[in-house]
């Protein structure tokens, strides 16, 4: 509580002196699942869940992102956002009467300097995410460059970032786990009139001497293509992921991964119907030395599903299984077809149905369906910039994850308010 308000008396403070523009968002959110969903490994162990992946069947939590924009010279302004929870409700270590430190952290903090023509130089803790948030979608330190031509058909992006070990739950390959790593991300992108791209991103890690391994890089290469009228928005992406690991003992791993995205959305008169795809590669693991893993760094791509995928909730609270890219080394085929009904202005109807399956048979089940899953809610619109969702979820799992196994019923609810 203590912190709460030392940081809205530095808010007052700082919005006496300067003008300041606040901004963010409010969101609540509860679910209900009759059952949980376990990749096979976990069938006989005694799961310890973390984070907002809990044992309950009933899961509500609420948290708070509060941004300020502060502009106090000319061609130079400073953005800061924090995060204000989540607090688990029932939580004892989030919500109890005895909890003494609330859970606020620094969301992002970056200056952003214009006076360049055409150019806007931003560094410190800066957002960045690629156009699906495939590979990566997260807030790092760094510098980026932008510049757009003066006849704006042409947008050139540069960046360098540093990444601590705050990532390393991200991170894929145990063997950078060392504290006292370098571990650097070089970003280039061109977009050619927002209809043709390519967005890249370079990673080099050198770890600590506690180390096995000497040095680690990688490169993503993500070209696409976007195209949009009043009828139809198509948007395709194609995404090479090549890393390669050298180890003291001269021994080396090589990697080649691709991924590729397909989003198309129609507007019509009776409804905005829609299909996402996604598809990456995957391994067995029986090669040591050439894998063809796809290798986010940090990915939170959404394919529209609420059990096997991220949905309204971001993931399935009750859920080990997490909808993931990487789908823990194994790749995946996502097909989700989705359905949007405005039955007037306030009230929209959702409706998905999508088919999701493993690239390459599990280890322990030796089957690649992963399961099918059907979709039926509603948005209601509460005021301007203010929506509940309630989302039902039919989810059949498949072999993939074992034998008869029960299906999932989910009801998903959120509030969200954005100001």
């Amino acid at each position: 509580m203590k912190k709460t308000i030392t940081l809205i008396l530095l808010f007052v403070a700082i919005s006496s002196m300067f003008a300041i523009e606040f901004y963010g968002e409010f969101r609540t959110r509860h679910a209900w699942t009759n059952n949980s969903l376990h990749y096979a490994e976990d069938w006989e162990e005694n799961i310890i869940f973390d984070g907002n992946q809990r044992g309950a069947e009933n899961f509500a939590d609420t948290r708070l992102k509060l941004g300020a924009l502060l502009a106090p010279f000319d061609h130079f302004e400073i953005r800061f956002g924090m995060y204000i929870g989540t607090y688990i409700w029932g939580d004892d270590a989030t919500t109890g009467m005895f909890v003494e430190n609330a859970m606020i952290r620094t969301d992002y903090l970056y200056a952003t300097y214009t006076a360049i023509p055409q150019t806007a130089i931003s560094f410190g803790l800066v957002p960045w995410y690629d156009r699906n948030s495939l590979v990566l979608d997260e807030n790092i330190a760094g510098v980026f460059v932008n510049f757009t031509c003066p006849d704006g058909r042409l947008n050139v992006e540069a960046g360098l970032a540093v990444l601590t070990n705050d990532y390393t739950e991200h991170f894929y390959y145990p063997e950078l786990l060392s504290e006292g790593s370098d571990d650097t991300l070089v970003f280039l992108g061109l977009d050619f009139n927002e209809f043709i791209g390519v967005q890249s991103i370079m990673r080099t890690f050198k770890p600590s001497l506690i180390s096995h391994l000497d040095r680690y890089y990688a490169y993503w290469v993500m070209p696409y293509v976007n195209y949009a009228n009043d009828f139809v928005n198509v948007d395709f992406t194609f995404a090479w992921n090549y890393s390669s690991s050298k180890y003291f003992d001269d021994s080396k791993i090589t990697n080649n991964g691709i991924a590729l995205v397909l989003d198309v959305e129609f507007d019509t008169d009776f409804g905005q119907p829609g299909l996402n795809v996604l598809y990456t590669t995957g391994e067995d693991g029986e090669d040591s030395d050439k894998t063809n893993y796809f290798v986010p760094i940090s990915s939170d791509y959404h394919n529209g599903l609420e059990l096997f995928g991220k949905g309204v909730h971001d993931e399935s609270p009750r859920n080990s299984f997490e909808f993931d890219p990487y789908n823990e080394g194994y790749g995946i085929l996502s097909i989700v077809g989705r359905y949007h009904y405005p039955f007037c202005e306030r009230i929209t109807g959702k409706f998905a149905a999508g088919w999701v399956q493993s690239n390459v048979e599990s280890i322990y089940t030796e089957e690649k369906a992963m399961g099918l899953e059907f979709n039926l809610g509603v948005q209601y619109k509460l005021f301007d910039n203010a929506y509940l969702n309630i989302i039902g979820a039919l989810g059949m799992p498949g072999k993939f994850f074992g034998e008869d196994l029960d299906n999932i019923f989910g009801v998903h609810t959120k509030i969200e308010v954005n100001f």
